[in-house]
């Protein structure tokens, strides 16, 4: 019944309505931040790719970058466009920001004082022919380890 409802609501398309059923739904997602945190976990990802889609927000990519292990940030989203616009790379600039800290960091063993290397391996990492679209977001949602 309450589907509904609310596909009744969106129906319409009454623009208070639908301010009112964000607001009851945003107040039932917070109430279950402290019941079932999994579970607000999973929906606030579920809102957050219906509006932005499968891809990292720049606040996101920061705080990714910043917990990276053994380093952190190596390259700041600057350096990583300057890097992007002399190699002639049109990867995403927060995919590529993300991921060029990451070979540096994964890496370093292979990549050392050798900054251009890390550069052209995460450029190679994202256009990976054998990989599906979204493959930063996937490997941020599916594999990285969060706190």
């Amino acid at each position: 019944m309450i589907k509904k409802y609310i596909e009744k609501i969106v129906e319409n398309g009454k623009q208070e309505d639908m301010e009112k059923l964000s607001d009851m739904l945003s107040e039932i997602i917070y109430m279950m931040k402290e019941l079932h945190h999994d579970k607000y976990e999973h929906y606030k990802m579920c809102l957050y790719e219906m509006a932005e889609g499968k891809k990292l927000n720049e606040d996101m990519a920061n705080k990714w970058v910043e917990s990276m292990k053994p380093f952190g940030k190596k390259w700041t989203m600057e350096d990583t466009n300057n890097a992007m616009d002399s190699l002639g790379y049109q990867d995403n600039r927060i995919d590529f920001f993300v991921t060029s800290n990451m070979m540096y960091n994964d890496y370093y063993d292979l990549v050392k004082d050798n900054e251009e290397l890390a550069l052209k391996m995460a450029h190679n990492w994202l256009n990976d022919v054998d990989s599906g679209d979204n493959k930063l977001y996937n490997y941020w949602k599916y594999v990285i380890k969060k706190d």
